[in-house]
């Protein structure tokens, strides 16, 4: 039985501070813990993101991008607009 994948890299308080941290300059020792890992574990989800792109692509080569998409409202759309972006790698 396969598992699904999960759909996020950051928690949805460490995407909050690291916006916080981009368009105020707010840090402290969370901020900077998360930096820690972001370091530590870049090579790991930078294969997994080359990985998911090289995918992505090959499903799209292959026609299959669209099909079969059982999404809420809304997220269809977004994965349309995905198809432009990893179009243009």
């Amino acid at each position: 039985m396969s598992m699904p994948v999960r759909s996020y890299i950051f928690t949805r308080n460490e995407r909050e501070r690291l916006l916080r941290w981009l368009e105020e300059g707010f840090e402290d020792d969370t901020t900077r813990m998360i930096f820690v890992e972001i370091r530590r574990n870049m090579p790991r989800l930078f294969r997994d993101l080359t990985l998911m792109l090289r995918v992505m692509k090959e499903l799209m080569r292959r026609d299959r991008w669209d099909q079969r998409m059982r999404l809420p409202r809304g997220r269809e759309e977004r994965l349309k607009a995905l198809r432009k972006i990893v179009e243009l790698l």
